[in-house]
């Protein structure tokens, strides 16, 4: 089911199949959501594809959208500060959330339990906000507090664990 573009609503870009397996955890596991108010959108095949993807996304038309970009941040650390630079996501910093392993998205295997699937593990990262405390994805800790403040302020079924 399509989302509600006059409504609330979140839309997952990811770089790669592994970051879309996490996205469909997230959205698989986000029962505080209504199956119109979540998309995983196909991937981009990189981060810069994933960025420059947001153009067309029409975040002027709809101002109900939030966009989730989930990256590998392949080690940089100044990734998140250069995609911040973009001016798409300069001027929608409010609705443009940016997360991912600091690494790869294989990578949080190591963090979990190594038998656990991407898809698994964002369902995990769904449901437990402590999830998000660890080496993989410590970077990204205030995307995680501003992507639940917004939806704390727009989603009434949405409560913090």
């Amino acid at each position: 089911m399509p989302v509600n573009k006059y409504m609330w609503h979140l839309l997952i870009l990811s770089e790669d199949d592994a970051t879309r397996q996490l996205g469909n955890g997230l959205a698989l596991a986000a029962d505080f959501l209504c199956l119109n108010q979540i998309q995983v959108c196909q991937c981009n095949n990189g981060w810069q594809k994933t960025v420059n993807s947001l153009k067309d996304k029409q975040l002027n038309q709809y101002t109900q959208r939030r966009i989730l970009l989930i990256i590998d941040f392949d080690k940089c650390k100044n990734r998140l500060d250069l995609i911040r630079k973009d001016e798409l996501v300069k001027t929608f910093q409010d609705r443009i959330f940016i997360i991912g392993s600091f690494s790869e998205a294989e990578d949080l295997k190591k963090c979990y339990d190594n038998t656990m699937s991407l898809e698994d593990i964002g369902k995990s990262l769904a449901t437990d906000c402590s999830q998000w405390k660890n080496k993989c994805l410590n970077h990204c800790q205030n995307e995680v507090k501003r992507l639940c403040q917004d939806l704390s302020e727009n989603v009434p079924s949405f409560t913090q664990k």
